[in-house]
């Protein structure tokens, strides 16, 4: 297994994710949250606190270290701005998830 396929972590597994740094992609109504956390399963209860819709976890990264989950983070959004899709602060309209899987491959 490539170090790519080893940062893609499957998404069923969330015990496994939780106190690693993580970048995350949330769906929720048609919008994508792109983020940063170490706890993945609090993350998701705190974006779906008060949501009146499904917050839905469609993909995390495993990644080395903070600084490293913070750059892509970063990479990413500046990317999906440029790209017209920057809905507030770090939410954006729904894209196609290969752009972050790109930006995550490059990253490392």
């Amino acid at each position: 297994m490539n170090t790519l396929e080893k940062s893609f972590i499957d998404i069923c597994n969330i015990e496994y994710i939780d106190n690693q740094t993580m970048v995350y992609i949330l769906e929720c109504n048609g919008m994508f949250k792109v983020g940063i956390s170490k706890n993945i399963k609090t993350r998701l209860k705190q974006v779906q606190c008060g949501n009146p819709y499904k917050v839905i976890l469609k993909k995390a990264y495993s990644m080395a270290y903070h600084q490293l989950a913070f750059n892509a983070e970063k990479r990413i959004h500046d990317r999906l701005k440029k790209d017209n899709l920057h809905i507030r602060l770090e939410w954006f309209k729904k894209f196609d998830i290969s752009i972050a899987d790109d930006i995550i491959k490059n990253t490392f």
